[in-house]
């Protein structure tokens, strides 16, 4: 679903959520030429130089987009967005340092944070990771800073309600597996589950909060 245009169909009303399966964080990294260690200093270098700094992104309207979107506006900071067409285009140029910072996620950064090509300064979600349990979260910074990229399964609206409880019921206990966990693991991610209830109140906060945000940074569409 977009927050930036109205769809070719309704995100909220035409789909039923089933049930969350996995989240994974974002993690505010830097080219190693950029001088701050840390969220703090970040943020005070970003003071300093207004309109001075850019970032990357997947695209416009994209989470890693309104995700440093939030921050800029949390932080008090404003940085200049550059939009590639996928996270590997922008994941090049910040490898080279011709754009220096992403919000982007943990799978992709990872291996360049232990070659030492990359520098982790936050991650995204409201508490440490545990694949980076080293790394600082934003919120540490900027209390309340808190998103998540997650994936989850939903079915079309008039859906019966017995099939979602049971495609809801069988999801949830192949989560439990031990192999399934594993796997997540291995995509940077940690299962959660719940009822369609739980998944579909997070949908509903989540599009309202990256509405306001795009209204708020005047984001529009390509």
């Amino acid at each position: 679903m977009s927050a930036t245009h109205k769809p070719a169909f309704d995100p909220i009303n035409s789909i039923i959520p089933v049930v969350e399966f996995g989240i994974t964080p974002f993690v505010v990294t830097v080219h190693p030429s950029l001088p701050p260690k840390n969220m703090k200093e970040f943020v005070a270098l970003a003071r300093s130089k207004p309109g001075a700094m850019t970032y990357a992104s997947s695209g416009v309207g994209g989470l890693t987009h309104l995700a440093t979107e939030l921050l800029n506006s949390m932080a008090k900071i404003k940085m200049v967005h550059i939009p590639y067409k996928s996270t590997g285009a922008a994941m090049t140029d910040l490898l080279s340092g011709q754009v220096p910072i992403i919000v982007g996620s943990l799978l992709p950064v990872l291996p360049h944070f232990q070659s030492g090509k990359l520098r982790p300064l936050a991650v995204t979600t409201a508490k440490r990771w545990h694949a980076v349990p080293d790394v600082p979260t934003v919120a540490e910074t900027l209390p309340g800073y808190d998103v998540e990229l997650w994936f989850g399964t939903m079915a079309p609206r008039g859906t019966p309600q017995a099939a979602i409880d049971r495609l809801n019921a069988a999801i949830n206990k192949a989560l439990e597996e031990p192999e399934m966990k594993k796997n997540l693991d291995a995509q940077g991610m940690v299962q959660t589950g719940g009822t369609p209830q739980k998944f579909g109140e997070r949908i509903q906060r989540d599009y309202q909060r990256w509405v306001r945000v795009v209204k708020e940074a005047n984001i529009k569409a390509e």
